[in-house]
């Protein structure tokens, strides 16, 4: 395991959160759609709902060195690091509550997967969403990000945050980084083709089946709800950002 990863439990001091009515059981598998750049830390949340409470111990929290800088150079790291790396000494095998085929990797792998179909009698469907111009300056500061959601020849590497954003209009496919929440709702990759008006549609009606959909721009409060709604309490340090990237005017998460 690198050295640079915390693997000690954080304290586990309660947050106050504005009461919140019992909903959900977890009765199923959760289905996490993991938008880039729309809240990674929420993997805080996600793993103690998901496994067993006696399986992931109270604490349990990504914890990395703030003065770290990956190989890349990227501040913040580029993982949830301690669900991929410490869980793992914790938790003989994976988790059954993120259990189904590849999707198993999810947490372990930092996986972008969309979602190819809706089966909502199966799965707890979950996700965290952003004001979608934040999301594209994010990808674009985030040099690995800005290549996987615009790679040459739709974007070179001294492309403009206007030209990244608007990269589906000059191209003949019409692929680029903007409307990735909603491609990936119809099973699209976030680099895809341009959503139409019928594929908007669709994700939005596909949206509104969602167990919960979080804002990263009302954090507290999506935290807060996530954990109530199941009937869980919620702690101080999933209120944390794991990954800043150092960019005052737009807060990573």
């Amino acid at each position: 395991m690198p050295s640079q990863f915390n693997c000690s439990l954080q304290p586990a001091i309660p947050h106050a959160c504005p009461p919140v009515q019992h909903l959900q059981h977890l009765d199923r598998p959760i289905r996490w759609l993991h938008v880039p750049k729309c809240g990674e830390s929420f993997v805080n949340v996600l793993v103690p709902l998901a496994c067993p409470q006696n399986l992931v111990p109270l604490g349990a929290a990504v914890n990395i060195n703030t003065e770290y800088l990956d190989l890349r150079g990227w501040p913040g790291g580029l993982h949830a690091h301690w669900f991929s790396f410490c869980l793992h000494n914790i938790v003989p095998g994976r988790c059954p509550g993120l259990q189904d085929g590849a999707w198993s990797i999810g947490f372990a792998s930092h996986a972008h997967l969309p979602i190819a179909t809706l089966n909502t009698t199966r799965y707890h469907y979950m996700t965290t969403l952003r004001e979608p111009y934040r999301r594209l300056v994010s990808a674009y500061r985030h040099q690995a990000q800005r290549k996987a959601e615009c790679p040459q020849p739709h974007c070179q590497p001294n492309a403009t945050l206007v030209d990244f954003a608007s990269a589906h209009m000059r191209n003949a496919k019409g692929v680029g980084p903007a409307g990735c929440a909603t491609k990936m709702l119809i099973g699209k990759s976030c680099n895809g083709t341009y959503p139409s008006k019928a594929e908007v549609a669709l994700a939005k009606a596909r949206l509104r089946l969602f167990t919960f959909v979080g804002d990263t721009d009302d954090w507290e409060a999506s935290v807060c709800m996530a954990n109530g709604m199941f009937g869980r309490p919620t702690f101080e340090y999933t209120m944390g950002n794991t990954r800043p990237q150092g960019h005052a005017n737009i807060k990573d998460r």
